[in-house]
């Protein structure tokens, strides 16, 4: 059984939608997954920035404790919304979480971000086959100049040597190791 959400905007309203979580939880089959955009956030890490409510956070994190869910690992990429504005606020709104018996039947299951030019989501994709390769295609994020650190991350990860003659070679290394410093 699968339960997609959209959560609302309001503070008041989210805290209504958190309530109503319970009571769908309650009447849920043991192999529950439930996605979508929650419009909110349970852990500061999951904002660009330090404008919180935690009080929110706390509630939310407080539910999917009580319902005990599970939140499917995200590969490869941090937030899966932006604000696209000057300033920007980039946070992780859009999740998947699941119940043990949900878990238990999809073992492999791998959650992949998907690109996108025209939204300020996110897509993403939901790969519950065990055979299904995971995707190791390094895909740059437009935004990721603009964050603090990303210069020092990159030059940290260009400036250690490599042993290959072969200057071909030397590249590839700079350039993977750049790839996966970026995508921390």
């Amino acid at each position: 059984m699968a339960t997609g959400v959209y959560g609302p905007h309001g503070d008041v309203q989210k805290s209504a939608f958190i309530d109503e979580l319970h009571a769908v939880a309650a009447a849920s089959s043991p192999k529950w997954l439930i996605l979508g955009d929650f419009n909110l956030i349970y852990r500061a890490a999951d904002k660009s920035n330090d404008r919180l409510n935690r009080r929110l956070m706390r509630k939310f994190k407080g539910a999917l404790d009580a319902m005990r869910l599970r939140e499917l690992d995200l590969q490869g990429r941090k937030f899966t919304w932006s604000n696209e504005q000057q300033n920007q606020t980039m946070s992780r709104i859009n999740r998947f979480f699941c119940l043990e018996g949900w878990d238990a039947t999809f073992p492999s299951a791998i959650l992949q971000p998907l690109p996108s030019s025209i939204l300020d989501h996110c897509p993403l994709l939901l790969l519950g086959a065990a055979d299904f390769p995971r995707c190791s295609t390094f895909r740059f994020e437009a935004f990721w100049p603009r964050m603090d650190g990303f210069y020092e991350v990159v030059q940290a990860a260009w400036e250690v040597p490599t042993i290959p003659n072969d200057p071909m070679r030397r590249l590839h290394i700079k350039l993977e190791r750049t790839a996966k410093a970026l995508k921390r």
